[in-house]
C-alpha cells in the first residue's frame, strides 16, 4: 500500500498543498480569461461593465462545463464562415472570418432617423447591403484589431503558464509520481479551452465600441417591402426575420435563464427593443456535417479524460465510489443529451412553423396545431397532448420559444444530472486533497528526462 500524507503539507523544500491549488487555479483564471471572447456591450445606461460581468460569467461557465462553451464557439465559427462565403459570392471578397466575427459579436450597428440604432449580425448585414439598404462598410482589418484588446503579453504569460502546466503535470505519471484529481480537471478543462481558442482565433477580444452606420432605407420602408415576412412583431431587432432560426439548445438555455431572471438571480437588461446588444452566450445551431463528428468528440473526449483518476487514492471508500458513479452518470447524461437532441428540434420546430402569425398566444398556437395534424389524431391521447403543451416565460411569450412540455421533461433532469456531476467533482477535487499519495508532493527529477545534462 503507497504511503499517504494526511491534511495540509506546507511543502517549504517541495511542491506542497497550497503550491497545487495555485498553480491550477492560475492556469484556469489564465486560460478561461484570455481566451473567452464577449460580444460588443452596450456602454449606454450605466452598463459599462458588461463586458468584465459577461467575461467573468463565461469563465465561471467554461470552469462548470467547458464543452459547453465549445459548443457556442463551434456554431459561432461556422456562422461565421458561411457569413464569408455569402459576402464573397456577392463580390466583396475583402470580406473575412474577423468581420464576420464583428458582425455577429455586434460590432456594427444601424441607424434610422425613425429607430433607435441597433446591431445587426452578419446575416442581416448581408441581406441590407444585398438589397441595396446599406451601403457595403469597409471596415479595414487594423481598424477591428484597434479596437479589440489583444494583450498580447498576457496570451504569452497564459501560453507558458499552460505549457509548464501540461509538461509538470503529464510528467509525473512518467516517472512513477501520483497526480490529484484537481489537476486532471484541469488538464480536461485545457483541452477543451485550446479547441475553443483555435475556433476563436479570427474573433476580436474584447471590443468595447463598435462601428454605426446609417441605412439608406428606413426601417419602416424595409418592412413594407419584406411584406408578410415581416408582419410579425420581433423578438430582438426589426430584422429578425433574417435570421428566425431557433436551435433547441439556445432555446433550452433561455428557458433556464428566464427562470433565474423570474428568481432575481440574473439581471436580465435586454427588456428595450429593440435590443442594443446581442448576448454573448449565443448557441448557434451548427451545420450537421461537421458538428455530428466534432462537438461529440470534443465533448466526449473531454469527460473521458475524468476516467483516468478511476484508480487514484481518494480519502475514503465512499467518495471513491462516488467519484466513478459521477463519472458514468456525467457522461452517461451527455451521450443521452446528444441522441434526443434531434428529438427536442423536431419537437420545438412544430412550433416554430406557427411563428408567422402575429399575436399567437400559447393556448390557440397548440389549438391550432392540433388541427392541422389531422383533427387532433396526433393529439388524440391525453399523455401526447400534455407532452405537447407548449411552456414559455420568456419576455414577449413569443411563439418560437415555446418548449413543449415533453422536451422540457426530459431535458431538465438531464441538466440538472450533469450539473450535479460537475459540482461534486469539483468540490471533491479540493476535499479530497486531504489525504494524498506521499508521492503527490515529490517534485518531478526533470534530469531524468535529459540524462546528459546529470552532473
Amino acid at each position: 500500500m503507497a504511503a499517504l500524507t494526511q491534511g495540509w503539507n506546507p511543502g517549504p523544500n517541495t511542491r506542497g498543498t497550497f503550491d497545487i491549488i495555485r498553480t491550477c487555479i492560475q492556469t484556469v483564471i489564465l486560460c478561461g480569461w484570455t481566451s473567452i471572447c464577449v460580444n460588443v456591450p452596450d456602454l449606454g445606461n450605466g452598463r459599462q461593465f458588461d463586458l468584465i460581468l459577461d467575461k467573468f460569467r463565461f469563465v465561471m461557465l467554461t470552469f462548470l462545463g467547458p464543452e459547453l462553451v465549445f459548443l457556442l464557439a463551434f456554431g459561432q465559427y461556422q456562422s461565421a464562415r458561411a457569413s464569408v462565403k455569402q459576402f464573397k459570392a456577392s463580390g466583396f471578397d475583402d470580406w473575412t472570418l474577423t468581420h464576420a466575427f464583428y458582425a455577429d459579436m455586434g460590432g456594427i450597428r444601424v441607424r434610422d432617423k425613425d429607430w433607435k440604432k441597433f446591431p445587426v449580425n452578419a446575416k442581416q448585414l448581408h441581406y441590407l447591403v444585398s438589397h441595396k439598404y446599406l451601403t457595403y462598410p469597409k471596415i479595414p482589418m487594423w481598424e477591428i484589431k484597434a479596437r479589440a484588446k489583444v494583450d498580447g503579453l498576457a496570451r504569452i504569460i497564459t501560453l507558458g503558464q499552460t505549457l509548464y502546466f501540461l509538461a509538470s503535470t503529464l510528467s509525473r505519471p512518467i516517472q512513477g509520481l501520483a497526480m490529484t484529481t484537481l489537476e486532471l480537471t484541469v488538464l480536461g478543462f485545457i483541452y477543451c479551452t485550446l479547441a475553443t481558442n483555435i475556433l476563436w482565433w479570427k474573433k476580436p477580444n474584447d471590443v468595447e465600441i463598435g462601428h454605426d452606420f446609417d441605412l439608406n432605407t428606413g426601417v419602416r420602408e424595409i418592412l413594407l417591402d419584406v411584406g408578410d415576412d415581416a408582419k410579425d412583431t420581433y423578438q430582438d431587432t426589426p430584422l429578425d426575420f433574417v435570421a428566425r432560426e431557433e436551435w433547441a439548445i439556445f432555446t433550452l438555455w433561455k428557458f433556464f435563464v428566464s427562470i433565474l431572471r423570474l428568481t432575481g438571480l440574473f439581471d436580465d437588461h435586454q427588456q428595450e427593443r429593440p435590443i442594443q446588444r446581442f448576448t454573448s452566450f449565443n448557441f448557434i445551431k451548427p451545420q450537421f456535417q461537421l458538428s455530428v463528428l466534432s462537438i461529440p468528440w470534443v465533448g466526449f473526449s473531454y469527460l473521458a479524460i475524468f476516467f483516468a483518476g478511476w484508480h487514484f487514492h481518494f480519502p475514503t471508500w465512499q467518495e471513491r465510489l462516488l467519484w466513478r458513479i459521477f463519472c458514468v452518470l456525467q457522461l452517461g447524461s451527455s451521450v443521452v443529451a446528444v441522441v434526443l437532441e434531434g428529438c427536442f428540434f423536431h419537437s420545438f420546430d412544430i412550433f416554430a412553423r406557427y411563428d408567422k402569425r402575429t399575436g399567437a398566444s400559447l393556448k390557440s398556437c397548440f389549438n391550432e396545431i392540433k388541427n392541422d395534424n389531422g383533427n387532433g389524431k396526433r393529439f388524440g391521447s391525453s399523455i401526447h397532448e400534455l407532452w405537447y403543451m407548449p411552456i414559455n416565460i420568456s419576455i414577449g411569450r413569443r411563439t418560437r420559444l415555446h418548449i413543449p412540455l415533453g422536451s422540457l421533461v426530459v431535458a431538465t433532469p438531464l441538466c440538472g444530472i450533469y450539473t450535479l456531476c460537475r459540482i461534486f467533482l469539483i468540490v471533491e477535487d479540493f476535499a479530497s486533497l486531504r489525504s494524498v499519495d506521499s508521492s503527490t508532493y515529490t517534485a518531478i527529477e526533470w534530469a531524468r528526462f535529459w540524462p546528459f545534462f546529470k552532473t
